[in-house]
């Protein structure tokens, strides 16, 4: 008989009288072992209680390591402002889109969400200080659609589009149109625009934004896909262009469907196609390009990523703050009425629209050899 007949005590000193109750059979060793096996039990209770093994991995004992939740707590991300630059002047598309989200956002995450204009170079000053920043999510990248083609327009943009980023989430996109003037014999349709350009003996003028930009890049993927001549007249910006336009001196223009609404309410131009691959919502009567030329696909988009080797669980949580904000009818009603579509989804469908526009107009611009260096 053991000398513990208290049930609870007997099991919490079971593996103590394993090592000491053999000792206390053998013979005038047994009064000096009880009394030590008295003695020990109760160091040797704590070892085989259900907190020892917590106690341990909070020490930092044995290979199951683990933090406290005290300290996970602490290192929880943000603890401070998040700063979105954006990589073009105040006013912009790009700009215009973040601030729409931006306090919803900081809403969620507890902190300020800061829009950060850095422009310059052709985006290129702002993407490369996000490209050069520490990987912790506390200065991300919001970009539109130069992002990847810079890397081919310019033979030193400074960064990777790959490489360097990691992306989060496609904010929006929007399908570019078309657009003729209303004068005496401008076509009507795309096939008359199409007929015109391959009887033409000098090729017709399409105005763009300027070089590089997707309207002149849209134009030449288009040059490709009808098998027609057209030259590109650049202007310093999309206002320029579309006054030229709108008075008739130039034949054509591939523009954001955004800022060629308004002209085409008040019927001062004609829309021919959308480069979207299907009709646009706001638009249901212009045909897209794709009817004609099937995989026909150019939009305009806004996107947001982060340095590389950004933590997977900020990415996750941007992510998805990012789309929570995205469906809030608001915001949803200002981009439709934008001409732009709210998309969202997940970092890796973003990823994949991202090689598939680097691979796009990288054919593109080497085909039709367009370099702004």
């Amino acid at each position: 008989m053991t000398p513990h007949t208290n049930p609870a005590a007997r099991q919490a000193g079971s593996q103590a009288s394993l090592l000491t109750e053999p000792w206390a059979q053998c013979g005038p060793f047994a009064t000096a072992a009880k009394r030590f096996a008295t003695l020990l039990r109760p160091l040797l209770r704590p070892l085989f209680s259900p907190v020892f093994p917590t106690l341990l991995s909070i020490l930092g004992a044995g290979p199951g390591f683990m933090l406290p939740a005290a300290a996970h707590a602490q290192g929880t991300w943000p603890q401070r402002a998040v700063h979105i630059v954006v990589p073009y002047p105040p006013g912009g598309v790009t700009d215009l889109v973040v601030r729409q989200i931006a306090p919803s956002i900081a809403e969620r995450l507890g902190q300020p969400v800061i829009v950060d204009n850095r422009p310059g170079a052709a985006g290129m000053t702002g993407t490369v200080a996000v490209a050069r920043a520490p990987a912790d999510g506390y200065q991300l990248l919001a970009t539109f659609d130069n992002f990847s083609n810079n890397a081919y327009l310019f033979r030193n943009a400074g960064y990777d589009p790959v490489r360097d980023f990691a992306p989060i989430v496609l904010l929006m996109r929007s399908p570019q149109v078309l657009i003729v003037p209303l004068r005496e014999g401008a076509p009507r349709t795309l096939a008359e625009f199409v007929d015109q350009a391959k009887a033409s003996k000098q090729p017709l003028q399409y105005a763009s934004a300027g070089a590089g930009s997707s309207g002149h890049l849209t134009g030449e993927l288009f040059r490709i896909a009808a098998g027609v001549e057209l030259m590109p007249v650049h202007y310093k910006g999309g206002g320029p262009a579309l006054n030229d336009i709108l008075g008739g001196q130039i034949d054509a223009m591939f523009t954001p469907l955004g800022l060629a609404a308004p002209h085409l309410h008040g019927g001062k131009l004609t829309a021919l196609a959308v480069t979207s691959s299907q009709r646009s919502a706001q638009w249901p009567d212009v045909p897209a390009v794709a009817e004609r030329y099937p995989g026909f696909e150019a939009q305009a988009w806004v996107g947001l990523l982060a340095p590389a080797h950004t933590p997977g669980t900020i990415i996750e949580l941007m992510n998805a703050e990012v789309n929570r904000a995205l469906l809030r009818p608001e915001v949803r009603d200002k981009f439709l009425r934008q001409g732009y579509e709210a998309v969202g989804g997940t970092a890796a469908s973003f990823g994949q629209w991202l090689n598939a526009e680097a691979l796009k107009w990288g054919r593109v611009i080497r085909e039709r050899h367009i370099t702004l260096d």
